[in-house]
C-alpha cells in the first residue's frame, strides 16, 4: 500500500509537470511514454527509476527537464518518496526503445507489465509501462465523470485548466439546462442567456464549478 501511495504521488508529479509543458491546454492525451522499472536499492524503502518520452520533450534540454523535474518532487514528495526515485532519463521520442515498446505494447491500458524481453538491444526484466487515464480524459469540451479522492463522483463538463491546476467545470446541473440538445426554444433562450452570465454567477447558482486537479482521483 506505501509503494502504490509512493507511486501515485510520484506520476501525479509527471501528469502535473506535463501539464504545465503543454501550458495548461487540455488536449486529452498522456504523456507518450512513461515506464517505471523498480531498482536494487540498499534502502529500505523501494526505488524505482523512471523513463519519460513526449515529443515536446524534444524541444528541451534533457538535463534541464531532469531539474526542474527533481525540484519538483523534492517540494511536494516526503523524504522517503523523494528517495525512492533512483533515476529519472528522459528519451527522445523517435529513440528506437521507445518507438519499438509503443509498436508492441499499444497503449490501451493504464499499467501494461513488461517480462523477461530485449527490445532495441536492451534487456528489459520487469518494467511497468504507464498511461495517464486521467490526463488522457481531460480534454476542453469533453463531458466526463470525475471521482474524487473521497469518493464523491461528479459528473463534469471540461472547461479549461488554470496555472494553479484549479480545473474549470460545467456541472451536471450546467451541462443539463445548458447543453440539452433537445431542449425546447423557451429552454434554448434560457441556456443562451446563462450563457451570457459571468463566472460568479454561474457558480452561485450552481451551473459552474471548479475542482484542484490533486483532488482528483480518476475521471472517465
Amino acid at each position: 500500500m506505501v509503494v502504490e501511495i509512493t507511486i501515485e504521488n510520484t506520476l501525479r508529479l509527471i501528469e502535473k509537470y506535463f501539464l504545465k509543458q503543454l501550458d495548461f491546454n487540455l488536449e486529452g492525451r498522456s504523456c507518450d511514454f512513461i515506464l517505471l522499472t523498480p531498482s536494487e536499492s540498499s534502502f529500505e524503502t523501494p526505488q524505482y527509476a523512471w523513463q519519460l518520452s513526449d515529443r515536446r520533450f524534444d524541444h528541451f534540454s534533457q538535463l534541464v527537464i531532469i531539474r526542474e523535474l527533481l525540484e519538483v518532487f523534492r517540494n511536494n514528495l516526503s523524504k522517503d518518496e523523494y528517495h525512492s526515485i533512483a533515476r529519472i532519463n528522459i528519451i527522445n521520442s523517435e529513440s528506437p526503445l521507445v518507438r519499438n515498446i509503443k509498436l508492441m505494447f499499444p497503449v490501451n491500458k493504464e499499467f501494461t507489465e513488461i517480462n523477461d524481453i530485449v527490445i532495441a538491444g536492451e534487456r528489459i526484466n520487469y518494467s511497468i509501462l504507464i498511461n495517464s487515464k486521467r490526463l488522457q480524459a481531460l480534454k476542453t469540451g469533453r463531458a466526463v465523470t470525475i471521482t474524487r479522492n473521497d469518493g464523491i463522483v461528479l459528473n463534469a463538463g471540461i472547461v479549461s485548466m488554470d496555472q494553479n491546476y484549479s480545473i474549470k467545470y460545467w456541472t451536471g446541473k450546467g451541462l443539463r439546462k445548458l447543453f440539452n440538445t433537445n431542449a425546447t426554444q423557451e429552454e434554448k433562450i434560457t441556456a443562451a442567456a446563462l450563457k451570457a452570465m459571468d463566472d460568479g454567477y454561474l457558480v452561485e447558482h450552481g451551473f459552474l464549478a471548479y475542482i484542484n486537479y490533486d483532488e482528483i482521483l480518476s475521471i472517465s
